[in-house]
């Protein structure tokens, strides 16, 4: 028999699933978070392709579920970090928004006002 060919096994199939531990609630509330991550992110590519969102573009297209999934999965007490491609985990916990700081920005940045500027835009849709 290849390696690649397992055998059925009777006892896996009734074995009890991750899955089946969520009510149809929390998989309505899970499907609602990756579609939202998706409609965010479209409307993103949409503001990026007019140069209104600054710097690079990294979509999570495909792997909604993943991000939202394994966030959802997470106590109260877990960290995350953001990183790119998990704007679902993000939203999923509840990371809140935080607004720019001109006085801040405009000390690193020489551009701040066009960053702010776009930044309103952006929020305004």
């Amino acid at each position: 028999m290849p390696p690649t060919v397992r055998p059925f096994m009777p006892e896996a199939a009734s074995a009890p699933r991750a899955f089946d531990a969520l009510t149809p609630n929390q998989l309505l509330e899970m499907y609602w978070f990756a579609r939202l991550v998706r409609e965010i992110e479209e409307r993103l590519v949409i503001l990026f392709r007019q140069s209104k969102v600054l710097g690079g573009l990294y979509r999570s297209l495909g792997q909604e579920g993943e991000s939202v999934g394994t966030a959802y999965a997470l106590r109260k007490t877990d960290a995350l970090l953001p990183l790119i491609r998990n704007m679902g985990a993000l939203m999923t916990i509840g990371v809140a928004h935080v607004p720019y700081s001109p006085p801040l920005e405009s000390a690193f940045l020489p551009n701040a006002d066009k960053v702010i500027e776009a930044a309103k835009t952006l929020v305004a849709y």
